[in-house]
């Protein structure tokens, strides 16, 4: 029997529940999502407006009388085209390619040659790069889920703004191709990975962190994530076991390849499957690092300390059953000697981001700050700057120093008992004055505080208590006493 025809808009009459649904391929385009345009704008068309972008500033670089401002405009269009090529790659609808491609393009033509240009071309193509990331990543936390071709792209765009030294003459060979493309694709896959594990969010604010430690992707820091994921799949029991035999091949070349330091990577990806004895394996290294140079290793480990923080200030707020792992991030950051360069620091750095705590309040103020950071570090990398280490630089413009370390030590401190109210402390902050003043002097405030703190003891621990809502002094004893 041949089925009834179904109208276009059959589904909108009264008393249908589904009216959003699309029978037979009909639908209201007006109240439809929007389709994805991608399949309709294939990769080589995409790929042009990168190569259009480059050829017409290397045209214009070569009619320069002047020999330096030439070679000044033909390294900005190979930078430029550079980072045009992995926004080009992204997922879905990138109109930061043509906007980026038009600023870059003008920029060139109508600047005169000198750090000015350099400059605004540089400012142009990272806020490319970051507002392309700031679109898709959200929807890609919602959506549960890290695409690999985004992964891939930002990790690219992300090696050619932090790394784009490497595109000068002298320095363009293989090497040079292997240290732009296939370190950040192999760097990609393992942020990829550790994505699925552990969420879109923290995977993106632990890379982004670690990519203005060396800067950008070198061999330390590709193998710092490379020994994070193989420990995690060893302990994990849902791995599969050619996954498990992959990641023991992979630790023992690391841990070969690096020594002590490799073995410490390994252990950070231990760290959140099997935390006391990740800590344990944590303090022997420490003392390794550390017996050498004896009294003279606790000279360096305070601004260690300090930049750690200052690098996720959420760490002092970490997850009660990750604390273990906190601490064991602590103890690799502060011990790990910075040989061959500051990239050694990426397997600790991302533990204590995946340590630390997910609430909202929390986890959001963090990403925004390695955003920020990323930011700034991508800037004073890139010409003219050049800065071969760029964070410190970074934090600098800011205003920070290890001198802040004990101010925002007690400002976490003071303000921890009022995380119930949704008071979150990050650094150092006139809200946990504010909440400090309303605690002593309004009795409404002591009465929501010593119901808040009954509720989520009740939760916490399974036991209902009663009478803990009208007295504030309970109340604090329990807040207190809560960990």
């Amino acid at each position: 029997m041949t089925p009834a025809r179904v109208q276009p808009y059959e589904c909108l009459e009264p008393g249908r529940d589904n009216m959003l649904d699309r029978p037979r391929g009909h639908f209201l385009p007006m109240l439809a999502p929007r389709e994805d345009l991608l399949p309709l704008r294939p990769l080589v068309a995409r790929l042009a407006v990168p190569l259009a972008t480059y050829a017409a500033m290397r045209t214009y670089a070569g009619l320069e009388a002047d020999p330096n401002a030439a070679a000044e405009g033909i390294f900005l269009a190979l930078f430029s085209g550079a980072l045009l090529f992995a926004v080009a790659l992204l997922p879905g609808l990138a109109f930061e390619l043509g906007a980026g491609s038009l600023l870059a393009t003008a920029a060139l033509w109508s600047l005169p040659p000198g750090p000015a240009r350099g400059t605004a071309i540089s400012i142009i193509l990272t806020a490319t790069l970051v507002v392309a990331a700031l679109r898709r990543l959200p929807e890609a936390g919602r959506q549960g889920k890290l695409p690999l071709r985004l992964a891939i792209s930002l990790s690219l765009g992300a090696q050619v703004l932090l790394r784009g030294h490497l595109l000068f003459a002298p320095e363009r060979n293989p090497k040079t191709l292997f240290a732009l493309f296939v370190l950040p694709l192999a760097g990609a896959l393992a942020v990829w990975w550790a994505a699925r594990r552990h969420g879109v969010g923290p995977a993106a604010c632990a890379a982004a962190l670690t990519l203005t430690l060396a800067p950008g992707w070198n061999v330390s820091s590709l193998l710092g994530w490379i020994g994070f994921v193989a420990g995690e799949s060893l302990v994990r029991k849902e791995t599969p076991r050619g996954e498990r035999w992959t990641a023991l091949l992979l630790g023992l070349g690391i841990v070969a390849r690096f020594g002590l330091s490799g073995a410490a990577f390994l252990v950070c990806g231990t760290a959140l499957a099997m935390p006391l004895p990740a800590l344990g394996a944590a303090a022997a290294l420490a003392l390794a690092f550390s017996w050498p140079a004896g009294p003279a290793a606790f000279a360096g480990a305070w601004p260690r300390l300090f930049w750690c923080l200052l690098l996720v200030p959420s760490l002092l707020l970490p997850q009660r059953e990750r604390r273990p792992a906190a601490l064991a991030a602590l103890l690799l950051a502060v011990a790990l000697p910075l040989a061959p360069n500051p990239g050694v620091l990426a397997a600790p750095v991302a533990l204590a981001v995946f340590a630390a705590s997910t609430r909202p309040g929390i986890a959001q103020p963090r990403h925004a700050w390695a955003a920020i950071l990323f930011a700034a570090s991508a800037l004073l990398a890139s010409y003219p700057w050049l800065r071969p280490t760029p964070l410190p630089a970074a934090l600098r413009l800011f205003g920070l120093s290890p001198g802040w370390l004990p101010f925002l030590l007690l400002a976490v401190a003071v303000g921890r008992p009022h995380r119930d109210l949704g008071v979150e402390v990050i650094g150092v902050s006139t809200d946990t004055k504010f909440s400090h003043l309303a605690w002593r002097n309004s009795e409404n405030t002591r009465r929501r505080l010593a119901r808040s703190v009954s509720i989520h003891s009740s939760r916490r621990r399974g036991a209902v208590r009663s009478g803990t809502t009208s007295s504030s002094a309970h109340a604090w004893s329990v807040a207190t006493d809560m960990p």
